[in-house]
């Protein structure tokens, strides 16, 4: 095998690049001028989640790493995107809900992404999609079990 450790990840790293600037594309194609990539991946998982969560909760789901989550949610507020509202059990905890605006904008995505896994599935059997993931499933385990301690 002539790949390296390293060129798995940087394949990966090339695909959430391409990943970014498809989504930045989608962004001034849909008008939201005020979002950029992290806050509608924010949008995004919250919008999937459907429910309201502490900001803790988001910062764990770990799609946002590079990013300022606190920044982005403040400004995601004051867009409004998404409703902030502090905790009633935890008075240091900030809860978040989409707004009407922040559903908006979650449809259109959730509805882009399924347009794109369609075409990617014209191009990919499904056998050969579910393999990937199992791949992928795989180097994450490797990485967090075998590799973190």
């Amino acid at each position: 095998m002539t790949h390296h450790y390293i060129d798995i990840f940087n394949k990966v790293e090339k695909i959430y690049r391409s990943f970014l600037n498809v989504l930045e594309k989608d962004i001034e194609h849909f008008g939201f001028y005020d979002l950029n990539n992290a806050q509608a991946l924010i949008i995004y998982y919250m919008g999937k989640e459907n429910k309201t969560m502490p900001i803790g909760e988001l910062m764990k789901s770990g799609y946002y790493l590079g990013s300022n989550v606190s920044y982005n949610i403040k400004q995601l507020g004051k867009s409004g995107y998404v409703h902030l509202s502090q905790s009633e059990y935890d008075k240091r905890s900030v809860n978040l809900t989409l707004s009407d605006k922040g559903q908006q904008a979650y449809d259109k995505f959730q509805s882009r992404f399924n347009e794109l896994l369609n075409a990617l599935s014209k191009n990919l059997s499904k056998d050969k999609l579910e393999r990937f993931f199992e791949v992928m499933d795989h180097f994450e385990d490797f990485l967090y079990r075998g590799c973190v301690r």
